[in-house]
């Protein structure tokens, strides 16, 4: 069986939100919030908290096509100004989120 082709593209958004940086750090990097502003995430199994690096969480997404489970590894985090999260998948290649 060959690998996936992977598709290298970035997507960007800057959003002002007036509170202070460390309670919007504790929100978006609390996976048990992404349900509540991300389309797709309709379950996730963390615990209910900002998660710290090497920590793991898994999430399901409602795609077109069905549900697709995300495995999810926190690869850096320095509150409230870095999270990186990366997820292998078999269908696109890993997946990496920056929330700066």
């Amino acid at each position: 069986m060959t690998a996936p082709a992977t598709v290298a593209f970035e997507r960007s958004h800057d959003i002002v939100i007036a509170a202070p940086a460390k309670a919007v750090f504790d929100y978006v990097t609390n996976p048990q919030s992404w349900p509540e502003w991300i389309t797709a995430s309709h379950k996730i199994d963390s615990e209910d908290r900002p998660l710290a690096k090497g920590e793991t969480f898994h999430e399901k997404w409602h795609i077109r096509s069905g549900e697709v489970p995300m495995n999810w590894v926190v690869k850096e985090c320095d509150s409230p100004r870095l999270w990186i999260v990366q997820a292998d998948t078999p269908f696109i290649g890993p997946i990496v989120i920056q929330y700066t």
